[in-house]
């Protein structure tokens, strides 16, 4: 069943598919909402864009297309008026009949309002975080398990299947080194002086493993060689890690539906499997006894190697059969979250993705910038080198995984996230998540003294919705409400949770200015009262949905 934006946006387009002999898909057409009400409570730009595509009169086009919704029948459900402005915008005034089908909707679908079909029947896989495990999660990687998360919730709430993994970098030189690390820490331990190389992990974390190993261990490796002890300690390190690892992010309300292991490309014979087919199709080539993808024939800037001339295989050569299994998975849409050291990654990935035979746009490569700590005006500085940073767990004791995933999901994903600590912990309007938080508590606090006075909205009939007895205000905050699904659509078509807190943030201010606007909401006219707690109530409920995508709480008191 279409919601009442769909609903409308069917109609929109219905419309302008029988003007101009096009067809339209629902989430085709731009609906702008003007801030201003004397524009509308949407308008379109369509007589415009059509105009200067045609050479045309485009208040002409409008007034023709006006008369085609004016003379439409079931125009009258949705609007009350419809006028042309300025050079040739489409204003629509919304009936009170479709104010009442708002109210209607959110409070039968409660829980569920905001969901649409905008990705109807898509299967997504949303691959992100995929930390080596080689050290604890960074606040980097808490930045990329909310956004990958949200999406991964969003784009459900869109009808999609999304699907939510991690991919396991568990072989190579980084395991080795780890292995390395905590051997020799372990060593030190016994009082062995050692030169610790600086190509070796340096944190605590590398120390605390070793004792661990120690005392189940005893002193079993002492005479061991330092390459004896690198592969037998970097199992039990590997393992040690990743299950931390798993633990913080089941803390932050991340938790994955697949772990895809590295490994296992090479141990199933993949990556030969995909080096053969692409040979095949004549996109390898040998040169100086090295394996090169021909990667510039699909748009890369240059080849690229996927086997050394020592048989050692490159990252990519572990890429591309890792895209190739997730595509045979069935999947229509790959989504990978990336840190911005990844960026010269996306051409690579897109020429292998159609190398292999399917269409580069299934891929999706989003990358996330980085997160910058501060304490107050106070910058902290961290060196991952040194094992000298703030871990993804200490972030979550010390402002909370509200406030934490609140914050990593409230600006762009291309645009850098200075984090101040001091701010995520305050309860006071400047801290965005309090402030959105704290608009649903008052409601809630606000029903509670109707509760007092004996006025109970919860076998509310929808039929006594009243728009008449609703001020201005009220009315502007149901159209805003009314946005909600549009929102959500929009996040997951740009792949930015963003969209979603700057709208919480939007509709927080507009009930706050309501709530300090002077027009009581309880007062001794019952009937008036109960039509002001049920905008309320349908207002608290888009705030605690919207958190909810977020993986957000929503407290009922502050």
């Amino acid at each position: 069943m279409n919601s009442l934006i769909e609903s409308l946006r069917d109609k929109l387009s219905s419309i302008l598919s029988t003007f101009s002999n096009e067809k339209y898909n629902l989430y085709e057409i731009e609906i702008l909402f003007p801030e201003n009400p004397e524009f509308g409570d949407i308008s379109l730009n369509y007589a415009l864009q059509k105009a200067k595509k045609e050479k045309k009169n485009p208040r002409e086009i409008a007034e023709n297309l006006r008369n085609l919704f004016l003379n439409d029948p079931n125009s009258k459900t949705f609007f009350k008026d419809i006028k042309i402005a300025g050079p040739g915008f489409i204003n629509f005034y919304f009936s009170d009949d479709f104010l009442k089908n708002i109210i209607k909707e959110i409070l039968v679908q409660n829980n569920s309002f905001g969901n649409n079909h905008s990705l109807k029947d898509k299967k997504v896989l949303i691959e992100f975080v995929s930390a080596n495990p080689t050290g604890p999660l960074t606040i980097a990687h808490g930045r990329q398990a909310v956004v990958g998360d949200s999406l991964a919730g969003i784009m459900n709430f869109c009808g999609a299947k999304a699907d939510k993994e991690y991919y396991l970098n568990d072989k190579g030189v980084q395991i080795t080194t780890l292995g390395k690390s905590v051997f020799l820490r372990y060593l030190e331990l016994f009082g062995k002086e050692i030169q610790f190389p600086e190509e070796c992990y340096q944190g605590d974390y590398i120390k605390d493993i070793a004792q661990n190993l120690k005392n189940e261990w005893k002193d079993k490796y002492l005479n061991i060689s330092e390459e004896e002890g690198a592969d037998i300690f970097k199992k039990p390190a590997y393992q040690t890690i990743l299950d931390d690892i798993n633990k913080d992010l089941k803390e932050f309300k991340v938790d994955f539906d697949n772990y895809f292991s590295e490994k296992s490309l090479e141990e199933n014979n993949k990556i030969e499997e995909c080096i053969d087919y692409l040979t095949k199709k004549n996109h390898i080539y040998k040169k100086e006894g090295a394996l090169w993808f021909e990667s510039t024939k699909f748009g890369d800037d240059k080849d690229r190697v996927i086997k050394k001339s020592n048989n050692e295989y490159t990252y990519l050569s572990s890429d591309i059969p890792y895209h190739h299994d997730k595509l045979k998975r069935g999947y229509d849409m790959l989504i990978n979250i990336l840190g911005p050291d990844h960026h010269g990654y996306i051409a690579r990935l897109e020429a292998a993705v159609e190398a292999l035979g399917y269409d580069r746009k299934a891929l999706r490569v989003l990358i996330v910038q980085l997160s910058t700590l501060y304490r107050g005006d106070v910058q902290l500085r961290m060196s991952t080198r040194k094992g000298e940073f703030i871990t993804m767990r200490q972030l979550i004791d010390e402002v909370g995984v509200d406030a934490a995933r609140y914050f990593y999901a409230s600006k762009k994903t291309d645009s850098h996230l200075d984090f101040d600590l001091e701010l995520a912990k305050k309860h006071t309007p400047d801290n965005p998540v309090f402030y959105v938080q704290y608009a649903a508590a008052r409601i809630s606090s606000i029903m509670g003294k109707a509760e007092e006075k004996n006025i109970n909205i919860d076998n509310f009939i929808t039929e006594a919705i009243n728009i008449s007895l609703l001020n201005n205000i009220e009315t502007k905050l149901i159209k805003l409400l009314f946005r909600f699904p549009d929102i959500v659509a929009d996040a997951a078509k740009q792949l930015e949770p963003q969209k979603i807190t700057s709208y919480l943030e939007k509709i927080a201010q507009e009930f706050q200015s309501y709530y300090s606007s002077g027009d009581k909401i309880i007062s001794d006219e019952k009937e008036k009262t109960i039509q002001k707690l049920i905008v309320c109530k349908i207002f608290k409920q888009v705030i605690v949905n919207g958190l909810t995508l977020l993986g957000i709480n929503s407290p009922e008191r502050m």
